[in-house]
């Protein structure tokens, strides 16, 4: 037996948003639902209110990170999270940061508001590891950046289309062509 939600469940599945115990479960919900009203999809937001672990120690940041990937899907439909997903640009946990960067990219949102938010962020915290801490939670405090020591994240890939290319630097190619280059 299979159980496939219906559309009427969705009511009963966005409170659940809240529960840091069951919010990964309720996004998997929504997900297969594909709710089509943007109230609906705009509670995914929701998670990113989440400030405790779940039962099993893991952090809100794993919660808010799966939420961002969660509003991508939804593509434009989702762009009324843009100012959520901006904010998170600037937390210091960089799983949130890739996830955002990659939501915005989905849902549409112009790469000139985008890009130097990101590069402020991965400078700030290039240069402080610790950051600045997330207005979110204060779970983002605990995780420690990992930055790229000196030189550039091309410099310690296999091949260069490992990471998405922002800026074309020269004999690479931009995002819509990965270029190997070995290390």
């Amino acid at each position: 037996m299979r159980f496939v939600p219906a559309a009427p469940d969705i009511p009963r599945i966005i409170p659940l948003l809240n529960d840091p115990n069951r919010a990964l479960l309720a996004m998997v919900a929504l997900l297969a639902l594909q709710p089509e009203r943007e109230a609906d999809i705009l509670s995914l937001t929701n998670v990113f209110g989440i400030t405790t672990p779940d039962a099993s120690g893991s952090s809100p940041a794993l919660l808010h990170s799966t939420a961002a990937l969660a509003l991508s899907s939804f593509g434009p439909k989702a762009s009324a999270a843009r100012p959520v997903l901006m904010k998170c640009l600037t937390y210091d946990d960089e799983g949130l940061r890739a996830a955002s960067a990659i939501a915005l990219s989905r849902i549409g949102a112009p790469a000139n508001e985008v890009v130097p938010t990101l590069v402020e962020a991965l400078n700030r915290f290039q240069t402080n590891p610790s950051g600045s801490g997330s207005p979110l939670s204060s779970d983002h405090n605990k995780t420690k950046t990992r930055p790229w020591p000196s030189g550039t994240l091309e410099n310690h890939c296999r091949c260069q289309h490992t990471a998405p290319t922002l800026v074309a630097t020269p004999g690479s190619q931009s995002a819509s062509g990965a270029s190997h280059r070995p290390a």
